[in-house]
């Protein structure tokens, strides 16, 4: 915001990897991330983010070495 006048928006992507044979893991590790996440504020910088929302976890994506599950967060402080 300009000169601490109004919300502070933030957008978070949080990729989880994981080596295993399957999926399970990082689906895992991402849906443990959406409940520590989804809706409980929080204070960074001396920000306090009032609005916090987990918009998306992907399903789990396999490249050559890993899964990959991304988790997008939004935020809004005050």
């Amino acid at each position: 915001s300009i000169n601490r006048c109004g919300p502070d928006d933030g957008e978070i992507d949080l990729e989880v990897y994981s080596a295993e044979k399957s999926s399970k893991q990082a689906a895992h590790i991402a849906s443990e991330i959406y409940t520590l996440y989804h809706g409980k504020p929080f204070e960074a910088a001396g920000i306090k983010f009032n609005t916090v929302i987990v918009r998306e976890v992907t399903k789990p994506d396999r490249s050559i070495f890993a899964w990959m599950v991304n988790v997008k967060i939004f935020c809004q402080g005050v």
